[in-house]
């Protein structure tokens, strides 16, 4: 058992691996009740625009079933503008309400709607984008934020890559956004926001369907939820990519669309990078390491130094020393030579 120091210093180690992680616990959970659960890194406009081109940034595990649901509406793949724009109203014709439901998966949503649930703009978007990856078209969803640090004033909608270009099609609002003529996406609807030219910008609305969401309608201004556009990336897949502090390099993560430094939410973002780190990497260490010693200062106590077997008379430990020194008060010969050369080997001698 360890000694009375080592249990006083087992017993600070203890109380402060609860502290960090009752600490730890709270900022994770605090982190995801504001959604904030992927690491967030600023990206400048040409990574943004290359996310999504080369390969997809989430996996699609219900990929055939998609396509044998749009094969029944006559869908193959291919194509272009016009049939984004059917798998669009296709889409938004399979959910007849609004709601906030919280599926699993697009088919989930999509079975849901089927069964007469509402869907939000969330699964609405993976709906969408589900579909279009299965006819062979570069999609990628597009999370928008009126403000970092309020996650009520949030929407999701969803790019295609068009003509070498990342272009909006909402499948919420069943809208795109032109300006000059020419379709755009969340990245000119950004820097339009910052250059003062969004004024320019003009919804292109698709015709009637059965989702009932309208972009008139909505509860806020449509245009400053592009203050904020990020796109997420799932990571690498596995187990090791979900927990801490693995999690912060090798897991799930959004990319911040960075167009100028003189953004307002960049000092948002640089702060919900370090408070990840902080939650995911940091604190998870520290607990890890007093753990850690804790478990050695209870499995390694300290020995005491061996002491002189004359003044204590003690029985030596077994890993003291390979050479066992005789006890006081016993036994032993010594053969001792005499002066005259002859030998004396029965000489009895006590010490």
């Amino acid at each position: 058992m360890p000694c009375v120091h080592n249990k006083r210093l087992l017993s600070y180690l203890v109380l402060l691996a609860i502290v960090i992680l009752i600490v730890d616990l709270w900022g994770l959970y605090a982190l995801r009740n504001d959604s904030l659960v992927t690491r967030l890194d600023r990206t400048s406009i040409n990574v943004f625009d290359s996310l999504g081109r080369t390969q997809p940034l989430k996996s699609y595990p219900h990929e055939m079933w998609f396509e044998q649901e749009l094969a029944k509406a006559d869908f193959t793949k291919g194509g272009g503008k016009q049939k984004i724009i059917d798998v669009l109203q296709w889409t938004m014709n399979q959910v007849k309400e609004t709601g906030v439901g919280n599926p699993q998966s697009a088919r989930e949503a999509l079975e849901m709607a089927r069964h007469g649930k509402g869907l939000s703009c969330d699964p609405m978007s993976a709906v969408y984008t589900n579909a279009l990856h299965a006819l062979g078209f570069k999609v990628r969803p597009i999370q928008l934020i009126r403000s970092l640090f309020n996650n009520a004033d949030t929407h999701v909608t969803t790019e295609v890559l068009l003509d070498g270009r990342w272009v909006i099609f909402d499948p919420t609002f069943n809208v795109s956004y032109e300006k000059n003529g020419r379709l755009i996406g969340a990245k000119e609807i950004k820097r339009a926001l910052l250059d003062g030219t969004s004024a320019q910008i003009k919804p292109v609305f698709y015709g009637k369907v059965a989702y009932p969401a309208r972009l008139q309608t909505y509860y806020v201004n449509w245009l400053p939820l592009y203050n904020n556009v990020l796109v997420s990336d799932q990571g690498t897949p596995g187990r090791l990519s979900k927990l801490p502090p693995m999690r912060y390099w090798i897991g799930p993560r959004t990319h911040y669309l960075s167009i100028s430094n003189v953004e307002q939410g960049l000092g948002g973002v640089e702060f919900i990078k370090q408070a990840y780190f902080i939650f995911v990497v940091a604190l998870p260490i520290a607990w890890f390491v007093l753990v850690l010693l804790a478990v050695l200062l209870w499995l390694i106590p300290r020995r005491k130094l061996k002491v002189s077997v004359e003044r204590t008379g003690s029985r030596p430990r077994d890993n003291d020393s390979a050479t066992v020194e005789p006890r006081i008060g016993q036994l032993h010969y010594e053969p001792r030579v005499l002066a005259t050369g002859a030998r004396l080997d029965d000489n009895l001698i006590r010490e």
